[in-house]
């Protein structure tokens, strides 16, 4: 997945998507309270990007692929088998469907040169880093899918021990691609740390996704 990518919202249970272009930014976080939206905020706690309505219409596809990978491979009906390498990449090396097998390989040969770091379901209460606390060589790309409409999630970008970006998402279920080139200024390795913010401590239940990274 290229560095040129920007952020793509695909909404599963026809959530109406609301966005702001980057000259409204100010304005975002009260606007969304009710509503889908994802706010991204640098390391100084200012609010910088946004994207538009046809910004989204012309990348969806961008993740379709991925979107379709994460369903077939927990297929919500029938039995299934997957093994995974233990190599860390959470890549798939046995399925009991083929078809499994073939859209992850296609969806690595289209990420090179990045590498990617598949992660699996989970629901968290509090937090949960991806990948263990691993660190990630240059992030370029994250992609989440979440089961359930939940209220926000907080995800960080962590360097060094410090907070040098977070990004803001609420109100909304299915799949979600934040471009991660442009929230981050100096080059180098990296950890990604999912924070439940939903009201009165409701679980995020997060199907999976993929990280893109150097």
């Amino acid at each position: 997945m290229k560095n040129k990518f920007v952020f793509v919202l695909l909404l599963l249970i026809g959530l109406t998507t609301v966005f702001v272009s980057s000259s409204n930014a100010k304005t975002l976080s009260t606007f969304n309270k009710q509503r889908p939206y994802v706010e991204i905020y640098n390391e100084k706690g200012k609010l910088v990007q946004s994207y538009t309505d046809e910004e989204i219409k012309d990348l969806m596809k961008e993740v379709a692929d991925v979107k379709y990978f994460l369903d077939i491979q927990r297929p919500e009906n029938g039995a299934y088998m997957n093994s995974y390498d233990g190599d860390g990449t959470g890549r798939i090396i046995d399925s009991s469907s083929k078809e499994v097998l073939d859209v992850q390989k296609a969806i690595i040969k289209k990420a090179a040169p990045h590498k990617l770091q598949f992660y699996q379901s989970t629901t968290f209460n509090d937090n949960v880093w991806l990948a263990n606390q691993s660190m990630f060589s240059n992030p370029t790309d994250l992609i989440m899918y979440f089961n359930q409409p939940f209220d926000k999630i907080i995800v960080k970008l962590i360097k060094d021990n410090k907070v040098t970006c977070i990004i803001k998402v609420g109100n909304l279920q299915g799949v979600v691609h934040v471009p991660l080139t442009k929230v981050y200024k100096k080059a180098g390795d990296y950890q990604l740390q999912f924070v439940n913010a939903n009201k009165y401590g409701k679980e995020v239940n997060l199907k999976g996704g993929i990280l893109y990274h150097d």
